[in-house]
């Protein structure tokens, strides 16, 4: 489950020095991925913001200290603000976050001077366009399509990816490459409404459920059953009452905008996806 690697990667070596560095799968519980960070000390890490998340709040419900970083790096999923600064404040290190795919590696990288996303255009084209396959001026959400340069084997040509984001203007740092203004998340994740409406949804803070509750959770998911029901999944110390449901119930129709028939389901561990990514919201309605 664990390796060692001798350096940064045949792609990067030939450019500059780098130093070793150590793998480890994420499926691995979170006790042995902070025994293992604690053995192997790393200066620099890089994982989902799922399981960092999760990683901190493991370690804070059990006692734990979490070993000192010089730098956390976020791939794979979208980092939320409520996240990073989750991240930033437990581990007193600065996250710095890089948006990827697995059909193209990396396609935009956090400016350190601004905070919003470079597009890498020496490698991918990376377009936004709308529902008409039109190009998104910036501000305006589309869905993103990517053209592979370097991948003669097998290249992607104006691949829909799934994901939602926005442009930019031109970033103040300088760097004249296109900008991302914000990742919005993919397609999947996205709350279809009975009106036909469709957005992103805001599902709250774990620490809104506690405070609401008094039960400690280590995870939940909201998944859209239909256009009336959503699902709660939770990891929690202890199943809710009839009463606690309520009050969930209510605060998540609130945070969602409509008066979904809300139901529960407690778990010891919600699976992650075959890549051990987690999406805290999945809708199994077509939009």
């Amino acid at each position: 489950m664990a390796s060692m690697i001798p350096s940064g990667g045949q792609v990067v070596t030939p450019v500059f020095a780098t130093g070793s560095g150590c793998l480890l799968n994420v499926v691995a519980t979170l006790k042995k991925q902070l025994e293992w960070l604690r053995r192997e000390q790393p200066d620099d890490l890089l994982s989902y913001p799922s399981n960092l998340v999760a990683l901190v709040r493991y370690a804070a419900e059990n006692n734990e200290t979490l070993p000192p970083m010089q730098q956390i790096r976020t791939i794979g999923e979208m980092l939320t603000v409520e996240a990073r600064a989750f991240i930033e404040s437990a581990w007193q290190a600065k996250v710095v976050d890089v948006y990827t795919c697995e059909e193209a590696g990396y396609l935009a990288i956090q400016c350190p001077e601004s905070g919003e996303y470079h597009v890498q255009s020496e490698n991918v084209l990376l377009e936004i366009v709308d529902e008409h396959g039109l190009p998104c001026p910036p501000g305006k959400v589309g869905q993103v399509l990517i053209t592979t340069l370097h991948n003669y084997l097998t290249p992607f040509i104006l691949y829909e990816l799934g994901d939602m984001a926005e442009f930019g203007e031109p970033c103040s740092c300088g760097r004249n490459l296109p900008v991302i203004r914000k990742i919005h998340g993919r397609k999947r994740n996205r709350l279809i409404l009975p009106t036909g409406e469709s957005l992103f949804p805001y599902l709250g803070e774990y620490g809104d459920i506690h405070r609401a509750t008094g039960v400690k959770i280590s995870r939940f998911q909201c998944v859209q059953l239909s256009l009336e029901q959503v699902e709660i999944r939770l990891v929690a110390e202890r199943p809710f009452t009839e009463a606690e449901q309520t009050i969930v119930a209510k605060n998540m129709q609130r945070n969602l905008g409509y008066d979904f028939e809300v139901t529960f389901k407690f778990f010891d561990e919600i699976p992650l996806g075959p890549t051990g990514k987690f999406e805290d919201f999945i809708s199994h309605v077509a939009a």
